[in-house]
């Protein structure tokens, strides 16, 4: 899951507060014809349960302004709300046909911006993943298969691991601890790794993401390889398994 930033915050609106799936939906957004700001923060809600932004393409998780309980955009004093979305996986070698998939998430023209806490996840073999679009930054990291590790399963496909499915850095920090055992390592390119988006991209607005094979050049022979934009918190026991993130979608 992926946080965006959005620079209005403003409370005040013609209706009142909505909601689709058990997620709160205010104003700026809205659900009804003249409850949301407009159509960048038109949300549908699909099977009445699922919140979506029809203007990306995108399936909202939480919303949170910065006088909320989950802080904001991480607790900043600044005037910025944040949109908790899906976010799409980037894969190579996943799929029967080894076709690969994945797609820039473009946010050009709305009022949204890759915010803080988000991190460059890659899952997988003998790789590198990296970020597109951010230039001049750079951002990327490198998979390697050296040793085996305890699995555990993948936090957004239940409630183990660590992570704290919420929008505060603090909050999702006080989860890991709790959670974190002797056997939890960071993901530091065996079969996981990890970067941290860099200061001069946060406020990015077109990102993406590729996978390279260190096969010379043969993406299908190294297995299945995931990457992806989140916020969440990852560990080497808990994203060892790129197939259950491709399953995921």
């Amino acid at each position: 899951m992926l946080i965006l930033a959005s620079k209005v915050v403003t409370l005040s609106g013609l209706c009142q507060s909505e909601s689709c799936g058990g997620i709160k939906i205010q104003y700026p957004f809205g659900i009804q014809e003249r409850c949301y700001l407009n159509e960048w923060y038109k949300v549908e809600c699909r099977n009445s349960t699922i919140p979506f932004l029809p203007k990306m393409g995108i399936e909202v998780v939480n919303i949170s302004f910065s006088g909320d309980e989950e802080g904001g955009y991480y607790g900043s004093s600044r005037s910025f709300g944040s949109l908790r979305v899906q976010n799409p996986i980037t894969s190579v070698g996943c799929s029967r046909n080894g076709q690969e998939s994945g797609r820039v998430l473009n946010l050009t023209d709305s009022p949204f911006f890759f915010g803080r806490g988000n991190s460059l996840v890659a899952v997988g073999c003998n790789s590198k993943a990296s970020l597109t679009n951010i230039e001049p930054a750079k951002l990327d990291c490198e998979l390697n298969c050296t040793a085996t590790l305890p699995t555990k399963s993948v936090p957004f496909l239940d409630n183990t691991g660590c992570s704290s499915n919420g929008l505060s850095y603090a909050y999702r920090s006080r989860v890991c601890a709790n959670n974190q055992g002797e056997e939890e390592r960071s993901c530091n390119g065996n079969g996981c790794c990890r970067a941290s988006l860099p200061d001069d991209a946060e406020a990015q607005q077109v990102i993406g993401v590729r996978i390279e094979s260190f096969d010379q050049g043969n993406s299908t022979t190294g297995g299945c390889r995931v990457a992806f934009l989140t916020d969440e918190v990852y560990m080497s026991s808990n994203a060892t398994e790129p197939q259950s993130f491709f399953a995921k979608g």
